[in-house]
This record gives C-alpha cells, sequence and structure tokens, in this order.
C-alpha cells in the first residue's frame, strides 16, 4: 500500500499543470458557465495533446447570479 501511495505521488508531482505557450502556435479558448461559476481555459496542443496555459476560475455572487448566460460568458471573458 505504501509502494503504491509513492508510485501514485511520484507519478502526481511528474505532471505539468501549466505550460508555456508557443510562439506562432494557435492557442485555444474555453469557457465553462454554470449557475454559480464561471471557468475559462487556454491550451495549446502539442502531439495532439492539449496542454493547459492559463486557467481561471470564478464563484459568482449576489447579482452575477441572476446574469443571462451571454452575460456571464462576456464576465468570464472580462475577467480572465
Amino acid at each position: 500500500m505504501v509502494k503504491a501511495f509513492k508510485e501514485f505521488k511520484t507519478y502526481l508531482l511528474s505532471l505539468k499543470i501549466l505550460s508555456l505557450p508557443k510562439e506562432n502556435k494557435s492557442l485555444f479558448l474555453y469557457l465553462r458557465v454554470s449557475n454559480q461559476v464561471v471557468s475559462v481555459v487556454l491550451v495549446r496542443k502539442e502531439n495532439g495533446v492539449q496542454c493547459s496555459v492559463y486557467y481561471y476560475n470564478r464563484t459568482l455572487h449576489d447579482a452575477e447570479i441572476i446574469y443571462l448566460k451571454v452575460e456571464k460568458m462576456a464576465l468570464a471573458l472580462v475577467s480572465a
């Protein structure tokens, strides 16, 4: 059990959380809007794998919760 935990810990530490953008490479922007949260992820593709470059997440409060989805998407873009 201890060996499995150590291997898992080593695996998690080896993962790249964020990567650097590369010059002249396309970036893709993903927006996620729910009732109470907006999220933005900027990714690039490398060898067919999407690598996160930037991540933004925000919990909506008060009047923001009743915004229309399109307004929440605009808020996510402006905030990020």
